[in-house]
C-alpha cells in the first residue's frame, strides 16, 4: 500500500497458494476390504490491484483489476488393494478481471454507490474414467472439457442519513459461480461419452437496512432481504452435474451490538427466513426457518483475561429423505488472554457444553442415511505465537 499522490492511493496484493488434501474409505463390502483413496491437488497464484481516487468532488472512485493462474486442479481417485486407477481428472485455469466502483455524495445526507466487474475465464479438465467391473479395453473412458467464460457484475446502492445516529440503505447486486472443475462434467466407460457441462449460477441480491446508534456504543440494526439463487447446480439421478431448481430465500435479520465503557461486550441476532425451491408446498433441505444467536464478552483479572460465551439456536430443518431434523440450542464458553507470555494467546474453550445431542441433515449422495449426529460436549486448548 501507498500514496501515489494526495488524493491517489495504490494497493497491491500478490499470492501463491498450494492446498493438498488426501483420505481412505473402508467400506467394509468385502474381505479384505478394498481401501479406496481420494487425494486432490492445487496450486495457484493471484495478483490484484487497485487505485483509489478523491480529487474528483464529492466523489471516491475505486478502481482495480485481478489475475489468478490454477496452474494445478488435480483429483484421483484409487483403490489401494488391490491397485486400480478409478479416476484422473487434470486441469487448470485462467481468471482475468476488471472492476470500477465509485461512491457519490451529492448532498450530506444521501450517498450513491454504482459498480461494476467483468469476469474473464478459460477453464481445461481433462478426465479419465475407469470401471474394474469391465472388461478391456472398453473399462476406460476419457473425455476434456473446455470453458471460455465472460459476465458482468453489477451492483449499486443508495444510502440515505436523516441525522448522524441514523441511516437507511438499499442494496443491490449481481454475481456468479462458475462450476468448479468437479461440476464440469463426467464420463462414463461404458458409454465412452461425455455429459453436459453446468452452466454457470447466478445470484441476485436486494436488501433494506436501517441502522441507528442510539449512542456511540449501542447500535440496532434490520435489514430486510430477498436473495435469488438461479441455476443451482447439483447432482441429477444419475449424479451428473447439471442446473437444477431456482431458489429464492426471503427473510429479516434483527441485531444489536452493545459495548460498555468497562469493555463488557453484548451482541444478538434473530433470524427469520423462508427458503424455497420453486416447487409447491415443497421446504428446503437444511434450511431452518428462524434462527437466534446470543455473545456475552466481559473482562477478568484487571483485563489480562476474557471471558466469552455463546448460544446459538435453530428451529427444525428437512432432510433430503422428507424427514425433520429437530431444533436445538448450542451454548459454548471461551477463556482467553492475549497476555500470556510476550506475543503468545492462549485460550480454553468448552463447545456444546451441556452436551446437547442433535444432528444435521446429510446430503443426498448419503441415502439412506439422512441426517449425521453431531459431537457432544468437546475441549479445545488453543496456543498462538504473533511474529
Amino acid at each position: 500500500e501507498r500514496a501515489l499522490a494526495p488524493q491517489l492511493d495504490l494497493t497491491a496484493h500478490v499470492g501463491l497458494n498450494r492446498y493438498l488434501y488426501r483420505n481412505q474409505y473402508r467400506y467394509g463390502v468385502a474381505v479384505p476390504d478394498p481401501v479406496n483413496q481420494d487425494e486432490t491437488r492445487g496450486q495457484w497464484w493471484n495478483a490484484t490491484a487497485h487505485v483509489a481516487y478523491t480529487g474528483w468532488n464529492a466523489h471516491r472512485i475505486v478502481a482495480g483489476a485481478e489475475i489468478q493462474q490454477d496452474g494445478r486442479q488435480d483429483y484421483s481417485n484409487d483403490d489401494l488393494a488391490p491397485a486400480y486407477s478409478r479416476w484422473r481428472q487434470t486441469g487448470g485455469a485462467r481468471k482475468l478481471a476488471v472492476f470500477v466502483d465509485d461512491a457519490w455524495t451529492p448532498a450530506e445526507a444521501w450517498q450513491l454507490h454504482l459498480g461494476l466487474r467483468l469476469d474473464r475465464s478459460d477453464t481445461r479438465t481433462d478426465i479419465r474414467s475407469c470401471d474394474p467391473t469391465m472388461a478391456a479395453p472398453v473399462a476406460c473412458a476419457s473425455a476434456a472439457f473446455t470453458t471460455a467464460l465472460t459476465r458482468w457484475s453489477p451492483r449499486g446502492g443508495l444510502v440515505y442519513r436523516p441525522g448522524a445516529a441514523t441511516s437507511v440503505k438499499f442494496l443491490w447486486a449481481r454475481a456468479f459461480r462458475a462450476p468448479n472443475p468437479g461440476e464440469m462434467g463426467f464420463v462414463t466407460p461404458n458409454a465412452r461419452s461425455s455429459i453436459g457441462v453446468a452452466s454457470p449460477e447466478r445470484f441476485v441480491s436486494r436488501d433494506l437496512i436501517a441502522e441507528h446508534f442510539v449512542h456511540a456504543n449501542f447500535r440496532l440494526s434490520a435489514n430486510l432481504f430477498r436473495y435469488d439463487l438461479l441455476g443451482v447446480i447439483g447432482p441429477d439421478g444419475n449424479n451428473l452435474p447439471v442446473n437444477q431448481a431456482d431458489m429464492q430465500s426471503r427473510g429479516l435479520v434483527l441485531a444489536l451490538d452493545w459495548k460498555s465503557p468497562r469493555n463488557h461486550r453484548v451482541r444478538a441476532g434473530f433470524l427469520q427466513t423462508r427458503v424455497s425451491n420453486g416447487a409447491p408446498r415443497q421446504g428446503v433441505d437444511d434450511a431452518p426457518r428462524r434462527v437466534a444467536q446470543f455473545s456475552l464478552g466481559m473482562p477478568l483479572a484487571a483485563d489480562r483475561w476474557r471471558l466469552g460465551t455463546e448460544w446459538l439456536a435453530q428451529t427444525s430443518r428437512l432432510t433430503s429423505a422428507g424427514q425433520t431434523v429437530p431444533g436445538t440450542a448450542i451454548g459454548n464458553v471461551t477463556l482467553s488472554t492475549n497476555r500470556f507470555w510476550r506475543d503468545t494467546d492462549l485460550s480454553f474453550s468448552v463447545y456444546n457444553v451441556f452436551n446437547r445431542r442433535y444432528a444435521d441433515p446429510a446430503q443426498p449422495v448419503a441415502a439412506p442415511v439422512d441426517r449425521i449426529e453431531q459431537d457432544g460436549r468437546s475441549l479445545r486448548v488453543q496456543w498462538a505465537y504473533r511474529y
